[in-house]
């Protein structure tokens, strides 16, 4: 594992290890995944199916724990040894590549599910931004 650096990262991997078990028996996927982007950067996970992309991504997001290692999001530890900060506290949006919504909540509700602290009139206000902007007001 690598020191991390004086300058600021917005997400530090470094040497995670997540396992899921099968039939009791422990199957790793991720073994000593490192990387980190600093603010503004974009970073891009490739390989083939079944590599453990999504994986890295639920454990980033705080979906699956992590077996060994730390991830570190501006500057706060939200996995590690002694740690783990649950997703809601996390603010990390996931965008899944399959059917993500909440069946139970009508359009608006899904899009309104992540917004906290705001009054009635500016998660509405919100709410019909967000629709506008993708061409769903309509749906609401």
């Amino acid at each position: 594992m690598q020191p991390v650096s004086v300058e600021h990262e917005a997400l530090r991997v470094a040497d995670i290890h997540v396992s899921y078990r099968v039939d009791g028996t422990p199957l790793p996927v991720l073994q000593g995944l490192d990387f980190s982007l600093r603010p503004a950067q974009i970073g891009c996970l490739l390989g083939e199916s079944g590599c453990g992309k999504t994986t890295a991504m639920r454990a980033i997001a705080g979906f699956v724990g992590i077996d060994r290692g730390t991830i570190v999001i501006d500057d706060r530890v939200v996995a590690g040894p002694e740690t783990f900060v649950p997703p809601e506290k996390r603010s990390v949006g996931v965008v899944f590549q399959d059917y993500a919504l909440f069946p139970h909540l009508d359009v608006a509700g899904n899009v309104s599910f992540g917004l906290r602290g705001l009054d009635d009139e500016e998660r509405s206000d919100r709410i019909s931004e967000m629709l506008n902007l993708v061409g769903l007001a309509d749906s609401a």
